[in-house]
Parts: structure tokens; C-alpha cells; sequence
């Protein structure tokens, strides 16, 4: 019985593989936005979210719900919008972004209470979409406050959240790139087959646990069908032409103050007057 669910797992990872590469190719070709904007002038901030928490944030990776209400805010009132993995994709490959001044916010881990009670009503208030980094070892069939496959179907239909894989069982000791190849094929593979199962969609971002990369990891995320990887570390917004298998972010902690917040975004988005230029192509 487990064998032949498997096998229906992989069927129809490779069938939505297919379906998702001509949708991709269409997408390009005919609901891409026009190039109003010189691309090499357009920069793609990433955050890197965990848990909100309603009260001060203690713990390093936090971040108090007050100042997460005041972040995107200011995204909101400064003309932002959150764009999709898919988009930003979209954007390394052919400069192509419906609005220069966007950004992606992850949520990493599985913090339900979290995201259901916290992150989606700040988010839905201005209209953002929340990518959540999941592993799939932490989503149920049913259960109390925890993901469930409806849920987040649901969620996705309603166009709150767009769900990529953050691994099977998100292993920090030892981190994926010690594990065997059979294991983080697992972590790799399997996580996605899940998604894409139950969600019915093909999945393009895996965000790495801890910051975990190697040689190995990144070539099984290309065999999987992956197109964006995600890492821990931060550097600059997201680029045309960039690496999209090497993709920074910004770390979103309890020591960063708002005006530090404001400071990193003017410094890693895009600016407020880049010029526009609309092509025909």
C-alpha cells in the first residue's frame, strides 16, 4: 500500500513538472508584465520570518507583532507588493516584474498559531501573500492547531499563502548537507513530491534549513525541479540576471529595530523614483 502511494507521489510530481514547465513558457510569453523599468536598476529584498510573537521578542529568531504590524506598514504605505517565488523567478530570468517595488516575505518553520493568528490578518489587511517555508513531516491530516493539507489548500486558494518546501523533517544535527545521499534525497525529493501531491501545484522554492548548502544538496534541488534555493545568510535584494539557486536574505530578528528595518529596505529595494521606460518586447 505505502509502495503503490509513492509511486502515485512521484507520478504526479513528474506530471505536474510537465503541466507547470508549459505553464511556465506561457507565462512568459503572453501574462508576463511589460519591461517599464531598466531591470539592472531593480532590487528584490527577501525576508526571513519566523515565529511573531503577540508579546516583546525574547528569542533571537523572533519577531513582536507590533513591530511586524509597523513593517508592513511601511512596505504597504511605501508601494510594495509581495510577489510569489514563482514571480521573483520570473524576475531573475527575464527582468520582467509587475512592480519594481516588491519584496518576499518567507516564514520559515512551521509556527501555526503563528501564522494563522498573526501573520495572515496583518497580511491580508494590505493585500500581501505569506510564503511559508514548510517541512512536510510537520503537516497533518487533521489536527488541532497545527497545518493541516485542507487548510493550507485553502489558504492558497484564497491567494494568502504560497507554500514551499523547507525539507521533510528540517535536520540541523546533523544539517543536510552531512546527512547520506539516501537521506537528503528524502529531505529534498520527498518534501516536494508531498506539496505538490497535496496541493496540487508544483513547487520551485526550497528554502534550506540552517543555511545548509553543498554541492550535493544543490544538485539533487535541480534534479528535483527546484528553480530558486534559499539560503540563511544576507547580502543584497535580488537582482536581474542574479543566481536564482543562491538566493539571500534578510534576516528578520528581535535586534533589529524598526528604523534599522527602514534603513536595510532603502538600501537593499529598489529606490522610490527609478524611472519608468516601457518596452513593446
Amino acid at each position: 500500500m505505502k509502495k503503490k502511494l509513492f509511486l502515485g507521489l512521484l507520478v504526479s510530481v513528474f506530471v505536474g513538472g510537465f503541466f507547470a514547465f508549459f505553464a511556465v513558457r506561457t507565462a512568459y510569453s503572453a501574462e508576463a508584465p511589460k519591461l517599464c523599468y531598466d531591470p539592472t536598476h531593480i532590487a528584490v529584498p527577501v525576508l526571513m520570518y519566523h515565529y511573531i510573537s503577540p508579546a516583546e521578542a525574547m528569542e533571537y529568531w523572533t519577531t513582536s507583532l507590533s513591530e511586524f504590524k509597523q513593517q508592513m506598514k511601511w512596505f504597504h504605505d511605501n508601494g510594495f507588493s509581495a510577489i510569489t517565488v514563482d514571480e521573483l523567478y520570473t524576475f531573475i530570468m527575464t527582468g520582467r516584474i509587475s512592480n519594481p517595488r516588491s519584496f518576499v516575505p518567507i516564514f520559515d518553520d512551521n509556527w501555526y498559531v503563528s501564522v494563522k493568528n498573526r501573520v495572515l490578518p496583518v497580511m491580508r489587511q494590505y493585500g500581501f501573500t505569506a510564503t511559508l517555508a514548510l517541512y512536510t513531516d510537520g503537516i497533518y491530516q487533521t489536527g488541532d492547531n497545527v497545518f493541516t493539507w485542507s487548510e493550507l489548500r485553502a489558504w492558497e486558494r484564497a491567494g494568502w499563502v504560497d507554500v514551499q518546501s523547507h525539507s521533510a523533517t528540517h535536520p540541523l544535527s546533523p544539517a543536510l548537507n552531512q546527512l547520506s545521499r539516501q537521506n537528503m534525497w528524502r529531505e529534498v525529493f520527498y518534501s516536494k513530491i508531498l506539496i505538490d501531491f497535496y496541493l496540487h501545484k508544483s513547487v520551485t522554492g526550497f528554502i534550506t534549513p540552517g543555511g545548509s548548502v553543498n554541492s550535493s544538496v544543490l544538485l539533487l534541488a535541480k534534479l528535483a525541479g527546484y528553480k530558486t534555493f534559499y539560503l540563511l545568510w544576507e547580502n543584497d535584494g535580488v537582482r536581474y540576471q542574479n543566481d536564482p539557486m543562491y538566493i539571500f536574505r534578510v534576516n528578520m530578528v528581535n535586534t533589529l529595530t524598526f528604523g534599522a528595518f527602514v534603513a536595510r529596505m532603502e538600501r537593499y529595494a529598489t529606490p522610490f523614483d527609478l524611472p519608468q521606460r516601457c518596452s513593446s518586447s
